[in-house]
């Protein structure tokens, strides 16, 4: 009986190390993927920025040549149009 008792602990042993090996490996794996997905997002994001600067620059200059500032009013992104009770919804012919 010791014997196998000595044998299971071993195994179990053996398989504690293994899985704590393994992760510890993934935690590594997984910390670099993560730190390359954020730089390539932070390019992406940086790239976009610099298009719209460029975008933006443009028309600035369009706009100070002619002497005139052209505002463009923006609706806010969480604007709903009022809603008319008792209109129908198609109107009839």
């Amino acid at each position: 009986m010791g014997e196998h008792r000595e044998h299971l602990s071993f195994y179990t042993n053996q398989c504690l190390d293994e899985v704590r090996r393994v992760g510890n490996d993934n935690g590594e794996l997984l910390t670099e993927h993560f730190i390359t997905m954020s730089q390539i997002q932070c390019a992406y994001i940086n790239q976009h920025h610099v298009m719209w600067a460029d975008f933006l620059s443009h028309f600035t200059e369009i706009s100070s040549d002619v002497g005139e500032t052209i505002i463009v009013p923006q609706k806010p992104l969480d604007f709903k149009p009022p809603v008319e009770e008792n209109k129908p919804l198609v109107e009839e012919s």
